[in-house]
């Protein structure tokens, strides 16, 4: 088996080209091994020994690392044991000024405060109304006398609430879906077949951002059962790549807001709401009523920035060292859940003791001028439970260009039965 993997890595260092395919093989059970000890790749899969995979694997899942969780002392305790395994295998330091790493910011955004009142009315955050933290800016103390209800909130050539309106720095209200006729056929498609606009509020808020919108609010009429699906991820902020001081900026500042806050905000339009309605199912009026509610925001969060590592062991190719092999494997795990150690065995300390073992093998064969012909990345990332953040920040600033990636070869959980 271990000859098996060495040759894979060998020849895809030898052989590779740029084309992806995606597939899965196995090694054939019933053929016999080739144990010709003058074949290189039997030479050194010799260097790949149970006992030393053992040995790495107690290690990197032992109670000591404490579960590898990112952001906590385990996780660095794990990247350290790697970049040493690298330096005595000789391998160069090829992240800058961070020996082997390559430095990772994450950030746990959340709440802080959440108020909004409208009218004198005060509304209750994840009740009556909800926000991403990770997805608005803050607004401190903001006094709002005027708010656009922007009908559906499209810009489309077929139909378009924003014609002729001047938006910058405006708070717009939305519905959610798109204009029908009395016989539910769409203004946009022509037919009962509904257009992008009606289920993606990501357009409609993109839309927004490039018109210069302050913030968006959107009237969910399902909003209990949108908390529900949602609520998690609002509860216990997950982390993100990045400082977390700044907001997605593809998309405007928005709230989903309840029914009920809707129709505090419209007050006294009431009647010009209801008449816009009837236009617009008739003859797809577009809207833009101004209302005059007082609204109150104080949205303030609290940011804790967490700094993580990828750890690389880099073994130079020969005659087409330009070329790249990565060689990968996600070195984090779960962490402790209170006194309970999550230790992270076979998910991926088996994938991460295979990489280290591998990288041996390459330096070893190399020093012995049997190195691969395109040179081979060991790429170990964190941050892979929290959502593949770790290989997400590598594709996004790699230390060598992708155009000259020919492969990745990744390597999780081999320890499962």
């Amino acid at each position: 088996m271990k000859s098996y993997l060495l040759l894979l890595f060998l020849s895809f260092s030898i052989v590779v080209n740029a084309q992806y395919i995606s597939s899965v093989s196995y090694p054939d059970t019933l053929r016999k091994s080739n144990l010709e000890k003058d074949n290189l790749s039997v030479k050194w899969a010799n260097t790949v020994t149970a006992e030393e995979l053992s040995e790495h694997l107690h290690v990197l899942a032992s109670d000591a690392f404490e579960g590898r969780e990112t952001g906590e002392p385990g996780n660095e305790m794990a990247a350290n044991y790697i970049a040493e395994q690298f330096k005595n295998l000789g391998l160069p330091a090829v992240g800058l000024e961070n020996g082997y790493f390559q430095s990772v910011s994450f950030n746990k955004t959340g709440w802080k405060q959440n108020e909004i009142v409208i009218n004198g009315n005060k509304y209750k955050h994840l009740w009556d109304y909800m926000g991403f933290a990770t997805m608005n800016d803050e607004m401190v103390s903001v006094d709002l006398n005027e708010v656009v209800f922007l009908g559906f909130g499209i810009d489309d050539p077929k139909y378009s609430d924003y014609k002729g309106n001047k938006l910058k720095g405006k708070v717009i209200m939305i519905n959610k879906g798109e204009p029908l006729d009395q016989d539910s056929i769409s203004y946009l498609t022509g037919t009962k077949e509904k257009s992008d606009w009606a289920d993606n509020i990501w357009r409609k808020l993109e839309v927004a951002q490039n018109h210069g919108v302050k913030m968006v609010l959107v009237i969910e009429n399902e909003l209990k059962q949108f908390l529900n699906q949602t609520r998690r991820f609002l509860v216990s902020p997950s982390l993100r790549l990045g400082d977390g001081l700044t907001a997605d900026k593809k998309h405007a500042n928005h709230i989903y807001i309840s029914s009920t806050m809707a129709k505090d905000i419209i007050g006294k339009k009431a009647k010009k709401v209801k008449k816009w309605r009837k236009k617009n199912t008739k003859k797809g009026k577009a809207c833009d009523i101004k209302l005059k509610p007082e609204v109150k925001l104080n949205l303030t969060k609290n940011v804790d920035v967490i700094n993580g590592q990828n750890v690389m062991g880099f073994i130079e190719g020969t005659d087409l060292k330009d070329d790249i092999v990565v060689v990968s494997a996600h070195y984090d795990h779960l962490g402790k859940r209170g006194s309970d150690v999550y230790n992270g065995a076979d998910d991926n300390g088996s994938g991460t003791s295979t990489v280290l073992e591998l990288a041996e093998a390459f330096a070893e064969a190399k020093a012995n001028g049997n190195g691969p012909r395109r040179s081979v990345l060991c790429l170990l990332v964190t941050g892979e439970e929290k959502g593949l953040l770790g290989s997400e920040f590598y594709a996004e600033n790699p230390v060598y260009p992708l155009e000259n990636t020919v492969a990745n070869v990744n390597i999780d959980m081999v320890g499962r039965a």
